[in-house]
């Protein structure tokens, strides 16, 4: 089996703010069909947001060296995409759970009224 050739330092930041984002965008399109979406409005929104975020990041990425910069070549650089995707799809996963046990949105603190230990867990 062929191998696909390694990505050079410059280019993996921009592949993996574009995968992260690709993957929260499409993951929040996908559950806009759900019949659940009412409830569960922060969490689309939140998914959205960030995908275009992830994108814009990438594009940021891939404009640095044409405007007379360097190209970041770090391992933090190319762990950035990820590891902000990643913690925002927690958060996001946390906001579906929430949604589907009622609680309200679009409030804080004590105007949620979180009654159970799972409807704390998922706004945790």
């Amino acid at each position: 089996m062929r191998r696909l050739p390694a990505r050079d330092a410059a280019a993996r930041p921009i592949f993996g703010a574009l995968a992260a984002s690709i993957g929260l965008f499409a993951g929040a399109a996908h559950r806009l069909r759900d019949q659940r979406a009412e409830r569960e409005d922060p969490a689309h929104y939140h998914g959205c947001i960030v995908g275009v975020t992830l994108a814009f990041m990438g594009l940021a990425y891939h404009l640095l060296p044409k405007l007379g910069f360097s190209a970041p070549r770090s391992r933090l650089a190319a762990w950035q995409p990820w590891l902000y995707g990643g913690g925002q799809l927690a958060h996001i996963v946390g906001l579906v759970w929430s949604g589907g046990y009622g609680v309200e949105r679009k409030v804080a603190g004590a105007a949620q009224v979180l009654r159970t230990p799972q409807e704390v867990a998922g706004m945790g």
